[in-house]
């Protein structure tokens, strides 16, 4: 059995990387550039499916058409 305390290295870690960070800084060198973001969503589970029988196939068709 290993016992690893990573805390104190891990605290000196962050304090190096973040002690001169500020938050409301934009990371563009000119600051009139837009800046582009992305994100995704990704479906993990789905817990329950409810078939309304006609109100379905109408939102299918209106999905469909769109």
């Amino acid at each position: 059995m290993y016992l690893i305390d990573a805390g104190y290295h891990e605290k000196r870690l962050l304090h190096h990387l973040l002690d001169n960070y500020n938050v409301l800084e934009r990371p563009v060198v000119n600051e009139s550039d837009p800046l582009q973001l992305s994100f995704g969503l990704t479906l993990m589970q789905i817990i329950d499916v409810i078939n309304c029988g006609r109100r379905l196939a109408e939102a299918q068709v209106v999905v469909s058409i769109i």
